[in-house]
């Protein structure tokens, strides 16, 4: 794994405090049997585990999760974080890809509309990322699996 000397210097940094930085966050996964690979099941899997969806594209396969505050940097920021769950219909199963948007915000906004988090706005963060986030996010794809 190839870092970049800012990265490295921000790794150490944030190695001390979080265990350890990856260079980018590797999506999860696995297949389920299409009957249990649809849009309707993951949300239920969703629901079950107490998990809000934001937004839902039944046509696109795609489900985002609502933004969670999930820790403050050093410097204040916010890192905020949200789920995106793919679901690609494949015969005789279904192909279910987690992904973690994790951004860093100065602080975290409301959308007037839902009442809800919004990151939209904040910085994605795509260097020296902490391994918890990569482990909050198998540990998320494993619960999600299993629920389904």
């Amino acid at each position: 794994m190839t870092i970049s000397r800012v990265s490295q210097g921000a790794c150490l940094v944030l190695a001390t405090l979080l265990s350890g930085c990856v260079s980018h966050l590797s999506p999860a996964v696995f297949q389920v049997p299409a009957g249990r690979g649809t849009m309707d099941s993951v949300q239920r899997a969703l629901a079950q585990q107490g998990t809000s969806i934001a937004r839902i594209d039944p046509n696109a396969g795609v489900a985002e999760t609502a933004w969670e505050s999930t820790g403050q940097n050093t410097d204040g920021t916010i890192w905020a974080t949200r789920y995106i769950v793919t679901v690609s219909p494949q015969n005789p199963d279904s192909r279910i890809t987690v992904m973690l948007d994790l951004r860093t915000c100065d602080g975290l906004g409301v959308n007037s509309m839902s009442g809800t988090l919004d990151a939209t706005p904040c910085r994605r963060v795509e260097d020296a990322i902490p391994t918890m986030y990569q482990n909050r996010l198998n540990e998320f794809a494993t619960r999600l699996q299993s629920a389904l």
